[in-house]
Protein backbone atom coordinates (compact mmCIF):
# COMPACT_ATOMS: atom_id res chain seq x y z
CA UNK A 1 0.00 0.00 0.00
CA UNK A 2 1.46 3.32 -1.02
CA UNK A 3 1.28 5.99 1.66
CA UNK A 4 0.43 9.48 0.44
CA UNK A 5 2.63 12.34 1.62
CA UNK A 6 0.32 15.05 0.28
CA UNK A 7 -3.45 15.26 0.04
CA UNK A 8 -5.02 15.69 -3.37
CA UNK A 9 -5.82 19.17 -4.63
CA UNK A 10 -9.38 20.37 -5.13
CA UNK A 11 -9.69 22.86 -8.00
CA UNK A 12 -12.73 25.00 -8.83
CA UNK A 13 -12.60 26.65 -12.26
CA UNK A 14 -15.42 28.87 -13.54
CA UNK A 15 -15.67 28.59 -17.30
CA UNK A 16 -18.77 30.75 -17.49
CA UNK A 17 -20.66 32.93 -15.05
CA UNK A 18 -22.62 30.92 -12.49
CA UNK A 19 -25.21 32.45 -10.19
CA UNK A 20 -26.94 30.64 -7.36
CA UNK A 21 -29.77 32.37 -5.55
CA UNK A 22 -32.67 31.56 -3.23
CA UNK A 23 -35.52 33.86 -2.30
CA UNK A 24 -36.69 34.42 1.27
CA UNK A 25 -34.32 31.87 2.76
CA UNK A 26 -30.92 32.02 4.41
CA UNK A 27 -28.22 31.16 1.94
CA UNK A 28 -25.70 28.46 2.68
CA UNK A 29 -22.06 28.83 3.65
CA UNK A 30 -19.11 28.46 1.33
CA UNK A 31 -16.10 27.02 3.12
CA UNK A 32 -12.72 26.60 1.43
CA UNK A 33 -10.52 24.61 3.75
CA UNK A 34 -7.64 22.21 3.40
CA UNK A 35 -7.42 18.98 5.34
CA UNK A 36 -5.41 18.49 8.48
CA UNK A 37 -1.84 17.22 8.32
CA UNK A 38 0.56 15.85 10.89
CA UNK A 39 3.45 17.99 9.65
CA UNK A 40 2.08 20.87 7.63
CA UNK A 41 -1.33 21.70 6.26
CA UNK A 42 -1.91 22.65 2.65
CA UNK A 43 -2.35 26.15 1.32
CA UNK A 44 -5.58 27.81 0.25
CA UNK A 45 -5.00 29.90 -2.87
CA UNK A 46 -7.71 31.82 -4.69
CA UNK A 47 -6.49 33.75 -7.73
CA UNK A 48 -7.71 35.20 -10.98
CA UNK A 49 -6.53 33.63 -14.22
CA UNK A 50 -3.66 34.88 -16.35
CA UNK A 51 -4.45 37.19 -19.24
CA UNK A 52 -3.28 40.38 -20.88
CA UNK A 53 -5.52 42.22 -18.45
CA UNK A 54 -5.97 40.08 -15.36
CA UNK A 55 -9.35 39.75 -13.72
CA UNK A 56 -10.19 41.07 -10.29
CA UNK A 57 -10.72 39.09 -7.14
CA UNK A 58 -13.25 40.50 -4.70
CA UNK A 59 -14.33 39.33 -1.26
CA UNK A 60 -17.56 41.01 -0.24
CA UNK A 61 -19.63 40.32 2.84
CA UNK A 62 -21.39 42.18 5.61
CA UNK A 63 -18.61 41.16 8.00
CA UNK A 64 -15.36 40.05 6.37
CA UNK A 65 -12.30 38.79 8.22
CA UNK A 66 -8.92 37.71 6.86
CA UNK A 67 -6.97 36.08 9.66
CA UNK A 68 -4.14 33.62 10.19
CA UNK A 69 -3.59 31.61 13.35
CA UNK A 70 0.02 30.52 12.79
CA UNK A 71 0.59 30.85 9.07
CA UNK A 72 0.44 33.77 6.68
CA UNK A 73 -2.66 35.48 5.34
CA UNK A 74 -1.46 37.27 2.22
CA UNK A 75 -3.28 39.37 -0.34
CA UNK A 76 -0.97 40.45 -3.13
CA UNK A 77 -1.06 41.67 -6.67
CA UNK A 78 -0.22 44.70 -8.82
CA UNK A 79 -2.89 46.68 -6.99
CA UNK A 80 -4.47 45.55 -3.71
CA UNK A 81 -7.41 47.42 -2.29
CA UNK A 82 -8.89 46.64 1.10
CA UNK A 83 -11.90 48.87 1.66
CA UNK A 84 -14.90 49.03 3.94
CA UNK A 85 -18.05 50.44 2.34
CA UNK A 86 -19.44 52.03 5.50
CA UNK A 87 -18.13 50.21 8.55
CA UNK A 88 -14.70 50.05 10.12
CA UNK A 89 -11.53 48.54 8.73
CA UNK A 90 -9.38 47.04 11.49
CA UNK A 91 -5.79 45.88 11.13
CA UNK A 92 -4.82 44.27 14.42
CA UNK A 93 -3.14 41.33 16.06
CA UNK A 94 -5.15 39.38 18.61
CA UNK A 95 -2.42 39.18 21.27
CA UNK A 96 1.12 40.01 20.21
CA UNK A 97 2.89 40.59 16.96
CA UNK A 98 3.62 43.59 14.79
CA UNK A 99 1.45 45.30 12.21
CA UNK A 100 3.68 46.40 9.34
CA UNK A 101 2.50 48.55 6.46
CA UNK A 102 5.33 48.90 3.98
CA UNK A 103 6.01 49.18 0.28
CA UNK A 104 8.51 46.96 -1.47
CA UNK A 105 12.14 47.80 -2.13
CA UNK A 106 13.25 48.93 -5.56
CA UNK A 107 16.50 49.78 -7.29
CA UNK A 108 14.91 53.03 -8.46
CA UNK A 109 12.39 55.15 -6.61
CA UNK A 110 10.28 53.17 -4.16
CA UNK A 111 6.56 53.71 -3.70
CA UNK A 112 4.87 55.82 -1.05
CA UNK A 113 2.72 54.80 1.90
CA UNK A 114 -0.28 57.12 2.25
CA UNK A 115 -2.61 57.03 5.24
CA UNK A 116 -5.45 59.44 4.62
CA UNK A 117 -8.83 60.01 6.20
CA UNK A 118 -11.79 60.42 3.88
CA UNK A 119 -13.23 63.77 2.88
CA UNK A 120 -16.68 65.07 3.72
CA UNK A 121 -18.66 67.54 1.66
CA UNK A 122 -20.93 68.75 4.47
CA UNK A 123 -19.74 67.42 7.82
CA UNK A 124 -16.64 66.77 9.90
CA UNK A 125 -13.92 64.96 7.98
CA UNK A 126 -12.25 61.94 9.52
CA UNK A 127 -9.19 62.22 11.74
CA UNK A 128 -5.97 60.23 11.88
CA UNK A 129 -4.74 59.24 15.33
CA UNK A 130 -1.35 57.73 16.10
CA UNK A 131 -1.21 56.43 19.67
CA UNK A 132 1.32 54.44 21.60
CA UNK A 133 0.09 51.52 23.70
CA UNK A 134 -0.68 51.71 27.39
CA UNK A 135 1.40 50.09 30.10
CA UNK A 136 5.08 50.91 30.08
CA UNK A 137 4.18 53.63 27.65
CA UNK A 138 4.87 52.87 24.03
CA UNK A 139 6.50 55.50 21.86
CA UNK A 140 5.23 57.16 18.71
CA UNK A 141 8.15 57.67 16.34
CA UNK A 142 8.00 59.68 13.13
CA UNK A 143 11.34 59.37 11.40
CA UNK A 144 12.57 60.30 7.97
CA UNK A 145 14.50 57.77 5.95
CA UNK A 146 18.27 57.45 6.20
CA UNK A 147 20.55 58.09 3.25
CA UNK A 148 24.25 57.44 2.83
CA UNK A 149 24.57 59.35 -0.46
CA UNK A 150 22.08 62.25 -0.24
CA UNK A 151 20.05 64.23 2.26
CA UNK A 152 18.10 62.35 4.88
CA UNK A 153 14.33 62.27 4.59
CA UNK A 154 12.26 65.08 6.08
CA UNK A 155 9.47 64.85 8.65
CA UNK A 156 6.70 67.37 8.01
CA UNK A 157 3.69 67.97 10.25
CA UNK A 158 1.45 70.53 8.57
CA UNK A 159 -2.06 71.62 9.42
CA UNK A 160 -4.57 71.84 6.61
CA UNK A 161 -5.56 74.95 4.73
CA UNK A 162 -8.87 76.59 5.39
CA UNK A 163 -10.72 79.85 5.77
CA UNK A 164 -9.27 79.95 9.27
CA UNK A 165 -6.01 78.08 9.56
CA UNK A 166 -6.19 75.03 11.79
CA UNK A 167 -3.70 74.37 14.56
CA UNK A 168 -0.91 71.85 14.91
CA UNK A 169 -1.22 70.64 18.48
CA UNK A 170 1.17 68.34 20.30
CA UNK A 171 -0.12 67.48 23.77
CA UNK A 172 1.10 64.41 25.62
CA UNK A 173 2.03 63.50 29.16
CA UNK A 174 5.46 62.28 28.14
CA UNK A 175 8.31 64.10 26.48
CA UNK A 176 7.87 65.79 23.11
CA UNK A 177 11.17 65.81 21.29
CA UNK A 178 11.81 67.49 17.96
CA UNK A 179 15.22 66.43 16.77
CA UNK A 180 16.87 66.69 13.38
CA UNK A 181 18.99 63.85 12.08
CA UNK A 182 22.76 63.82 12.22
CA UNK A 183 24.87 64.25 9.11
CA UNK A 184 27.31 61.48 8.25
CA UNK A 185 29.85 63.95 6.91
CA UNK A 186 28.18 67.37 6.81
CA UNK A 187 25.91 69.47 8.95
CA UNK A 188 22.92 67.99 10.74
CA UNK A 189 19.38 68.80 9.72
CA UNK A 190 17.45 71.85 10.86
CA UNK A 191 14.47 72.04 13.17
CA UNK A 192 12.13 74.68 11.74
CA UNK A 193 8.92 75.79 13.44
CA UNK A 194 6.97 78.20 11.25
CA UNK A 195 3.73 80.00 11.92
CA UNK A 196 1.20 80.81 9.21
CA UNK A 197 1.91 83.39 6.54
CA UNK A 198 -0.70 85.85 7.81
CA UNK A 199 0.71 86.66 11.21
CA UNK A 200 0.39 83.39 13.10
CA UNK A 201 2.17 83.26 16.45
CA UNK A 202 4.75 80.76 17.65
CA UNK A 203 4.15 79.93 21.31
CA UNK A 204 6.29 77.72 23.49
CA UNK A 205 5.03 77.28 27.02
CA UNK A 206 5.39 74.91 29.93
CA UNK A 207 2.26 73.63 31.62
CA UNK A 208 1.10 74.19 35.19
CA UNK A 209 2.98 72.47 37.99
CA UNK A 210 1.78 71.42 41.43
CA UNK A 211 5.18 71.24 43.09
CA UNK A 212 7.59 73.94 44.17
CA UNK A 213 9.64 73.73 41.00
CA UNK A 214 8.38 75.90 38.17
CA UNK A 215 8.08 74.69 34.63
CA UNK A 216 10.93 75.86 32.47
CA UNK A 217 11.08 77.04 28.90
CA UNK A 218 14.59 77.32 27.50
CA UNK A 219 15.64 78.95 24.26
CA UNK A 220 19.36 78.67 23.74
CA UNK A 221 22.03 77.72 21.25
CA UNK A 222 25.33 78.85 19.83
CA UNK A 223 23.50 81.28 17.56
CA UNK A 224 20.04 82.68 18.30
CA UNK A 225 18.46 84.93 15.68
CA UNK A 226 15.29 86.78 16.64
CA UNK A 227 13.97 89.22 14.07
CA UNK A 228 10.68 91.04 13.68
CA UNK A 229 8.53 88.37 15.31
CA UNK A 230 6.49 88.12 18.45
CA UNK A 231 7.95 85.41 20.63
CA UNK A 232 6.11 84.77 23.88
CA UNK A 233 7.73 82.71 26.60
CA UNK A 234 5.60 81.58 29.52
CA UNK A 235 6.59 79.95 32.78
CA UNK A 236 3.66 79.09 35.01
CA UNK A 237 3.51 78.45 38.74
CA UNK A 238 0.37 77.97 40.83
CA UNK A 239 0.70 81.44 42.42
CA UNK A 240 3.06 83.51 40.35
CA UNK A 241 2.98 84.07 36.65
CA UNK A 242 5.91 85.43 34.72
CA UNK A 243 5.24 86.61 31.21
CA UNK A 244 8.09 87.95 29.13
CA UNK A 245 7.12 89.48 25.83
CA UNK A 246 9.81 90.40 23.35
CA UNK A 247 8.03 92.02 20.46
CA UNK A 248 10.42 94.09 18.32
CA UNK A 249 13.92 92.72 18.17
CA UNK A 250 15.07 95.21 15.60
CA UNK A 251 14.40 98.02 18.05
CA UNK A 252 16.23 96.13 20.80
CA UNK A 253 19.12 95.48 18.44
CA UNK A 254 19.24 99.17 17.54
CA UNK A 255 19.38 100.15 21.23
CA UNK A 256 22.17 97.66 21.86
CA UNK A 257 24.00 98.97 18.83
CA UNK A 258 23.79 102.54 20.16
CA UNK A 259 25.00 101.41 23.59
CA UNK A 260 27.94 99.66 21.98
CA UNK A 261 28.74 102.75 19.92
CA UNK A 262 28.61 104.92 23.07
CA UNK A 263 30.98 102.57 24.89
CA UNK A 264 33.34 102.63 21.93
CA UNK A 265 33.37 106.47 21.89
CA UNK A 266 33.86 106.54 25.67
CA UNK A 267 36.78 104.14 25.35
CA UNK A 268 38.44 106.36 22.73
CA UNK A 269 37.90 109.47 24.89
CA UNK A 270 39.22 107.88 28.06
CA UNK A 271 42.23 106.20 26.48
CA UNK A 272 44.51 109.38 26.54
CA UNK A 273 43.62 109.96 30.19
CA UNK A 274 44.37 106.35 31.03
CA UNK A 275 47.68 106.58 29.15
CA UNK A 276 48.58 109.77 31.04
CA UNK A 277 47.77 108.22 34.42
CA UNK A 278 49.81 105.18 33.47
CA UNK A 279 52.77 107.40 32.53
CA UNK A 280 52.69 109.34 35.83
CA UNK A 281 52.34 106.12 37.81
CA UNK A 282 55.37 104.63 36.06
CA UNK A 283 57.33 107.87 36.62
CA UNK A 284 56.48 107.90 40.32
CA UNK A 285 57.60 104.29 40.69
CA UNK A 286 60.85 105.06 38.85
CA UNK A 287 61.62 108.09 41.07
CA UNK A 288 60.94 106.05 44.18
CA UNK A 289 63.31 103.35 43.00
CA UNK A 290 66.03 105.92 42.22
CA UNK A 291 65.62 107.56 45.63
CA UNK A 292 65.87 104.17 47.33
CA UNK A 293 69.17 103.41 45.57
CA UNK A 294 70.74 106.86 46.25
CA UNK A 295 73.35 106.91 49.14
CA UNK A 296 72.20 110.37 50.12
Amino acid sequence: MLARKQAAQLLFVAATAVRLSAANVTSGDLVLRTGSGAAKTGNVQVSAGDATSRGDFAVTASNTRVEATDGLAAVHGPTVRVAAAQGSLNLLTETTGDVVIATGDNSGASSNVTIQAGTSSSSQAGSIELKGGRGVAGAVVLQGGDSSTANGGSVKITSGRGETASAVEVAVGGTVELAAGQGLSGAGGDVVINSGANGGAVRVHASDVLSAAASLVTVDGESLALDQAAVVLWTFMPVTELKVVLSSFRAVAEVMNRVGHFLSVLDKAMRPLVDMLTFFLALAIALKVVRFKSPL
